[in-house]
């Protein structure tokens, strides 16, 4: 393991969000106070975590309720420590799996960082009201996930950059430091080194080559290996749309997530009914509707727009969403027209940044307490249709994501789409009119045929009492033998 120079500045950026990011986990993000407006006295003063965690101290600091999320506390320490081994791996590691998982694990904290930051930030911040002054406020904590979420752009901006060829600031010291060493490791010269003339030009050598370099490499010398050019470029071309299979299989798989994820930004995911009695008549009571994004709407039970929830303000949630599953779309079609490194990495990155920001609104559904509501008689918490493809749209993503990096590893790579190619040889073979046979290079049959062949013998030698014979038969071995 040797540390690649030209990935620290994508390394360093990606290692600085992460350390942003880890005293989000210990500290509140966001605080709303509460004051008695006559008299000045603070009545209760919330918290909250960016995972979920709630609190609510009362006057003289006391615990009034203490709400905790232990599934949001999971994600995001998986998410830190994802993130922080796939900066270890692009640091030290040239393996082809380590660009694809990087962006990923980089990508999947930033669409997290995003999303609790849009939370944040579109929480209201009240006045007085009823003789009741609040005030809401980011912490000192939340202003650095904040700003970890603007590294972590940079970071996968960076990575991006760095794979597609553009030279990075340690390459540029890099190739300073060739200019004034005699000799450094990419081989420059410079005057007084064995291999520079007195001009300080480097001479040019000689070095003779085995043939087995030739072969290992996949080249060979001009003019040499002409006979096999048909035969590779048959095999490199079905070796090409085994590629393409694989890739139009996994994009499939990503862009149902993604369709399935964009109903969540029309429909409602969870419906809180709560049935109030009244004298005479017990159906009477209110639906609120919350969408995955943040709005929450409160209808009569009759269907009555009642209240819009003044709750946080959920444009830059909506935007979000949309930009994410955007990015994937894009990244997810770009791939599969345009194969190639930088492609497969915006995939990566976009259905990263999809999946997170749509598991973020999964996750915190799916601990949802209803204590922090207050009791209420009659409550029924409802998922709707459009919850459940929410999950699936998650579980979707998430396998895209797998496959990518399935696909990223040389041997499964190379297995799979073996696979696919023997599948769609067969597939093309029984679509294939009977009687066809198919010949590959010099007119050879690829395989073998069933049809009957007719033969035509030779006439016999003088002297021989057997008699030429013209005809069709299944088997000519037998007749061979006696002749």
């Amino acid at each position: 393991m040797v540390l690649q120079r030209e990935r620290v500045p994508a390394g360093a950026a990606a290692l600085l969000a992460v350390v942003l990011a880890v005293p989000s986990v210990l500290a509140p993000t966001w605080q709303l106070t509460t004051l008695d407006s006559q008299r000045g006295v603070v009545l209760f003063d919330q918290q909250f975590w960016s995972w979920g965690r709630s609190q609510v101290l009362g006057a003289g600091g006391a615990v009034v309720q203490d709400l905790w999320d232990p599934l949001g506390l999971v994600v995001l320490i998986v998410l830190l420590a994802v993130a922080a081994a796939t900066v270890v791996a692009w640091l030290l590691l040239q393996a082809a799996w380590v660009p694809v998982a990087a962006a990923v694990g980089w990508a999947a904290l930033l669409g997290h960082l995003l999303t609790s930051a849009a939370q944040r930030h579109g929480r209201p911040v009240r006045d007085d009201v009823h003789g009741l002054a609040a005030s809401g406020s980011s912490t000192v904590v939340g202003w650095l996930e904040s700003a970890s979420a603007g590294v972590g752009v940079v970071a996968v901006a960076l990575l991006v950059l760095s794979l597609a060829g553009v030279r990075m600031p340690s390459a540029w010291l890099a190739r300073a430091r060739a200019l004034a060493a005699p000799e450094d490791e990419d081989g420059t010269a410079s005057p007084g080194s064995p291999t520079a003339d007195p001009a300080g030009r480097v001479r040019p050598t000689i070095r003779w080559r085995p043939a087995s370099d030739y072969s290992e490499q996949g080249t060979t010398p001009e003019g040499a290996g002409e006979p096999a050019a048909a035969e590779g470029a048959g095999e490199s071309e079905t070796a090409a749309r085994a590629q393409l299979l694989v890739r139009a299989t996994i994009a499939t798989i990503g862009g149902l997530g993604v369709l399935l994820a964009a109903t969540t930004a029309i429909w409602p995911t969870t419906v809180l009914a709560v049935r109030a009695p009244e004298v005479g008549d017990f159906t009477k009571g209110y639906e609120q509707r919350t969408w995955s994004w943040g709005r929450q709407v409160v209808y009569s039970s009759d269907g009555v727009l009642l209240d819009a929830y003044g709750g946080p303000n959920p444009v830059p949630r909506l935007v979000l969403l949309v930009a994410a599953l955007a990015c994937a779309s894009l990244g997810l079609g770009w791939w599969v027209a345009r194969p190639g490194r930088p492609a497969q990495l915006v995939a990566a990155v976009g259905t990263a940044l999809a999946l997170a920001t749509v598991a973020a609104s999964l996750v915190e559904r799916l601990s949802f307490d209803e204590r922090s509501i207050g009791l209420q008689p009659g409550l029924v918490h409802i998922t709707t249709l459009t919850g459940w493809l929410e999950l699936a749209a998650v579980c979707a993503l998430a396998l895209t994501l797998a496959l990518m990096v399935v696909a990223a590893l040389p041997d499964p790579a190379d297995a799979l789409a073996r696979r696919l190619s023997a599948v769609w040889a067969r597939f093309v073979r029984s679509r294939r009119p009977a009687g066809v046979v198919t010949t590959g290079p010099g007119g050879v049959p690829e395989g073998p045929s069933t049809q009957r062949v007719a033969s035509v013998r030779d006439a016999s030698s003088p002297g021989t009492t057997h008699t030429t014979s013209v005809g069709f038969s299944d088997d000519d071995e037998p007749d061979r033998g006696r002749g």
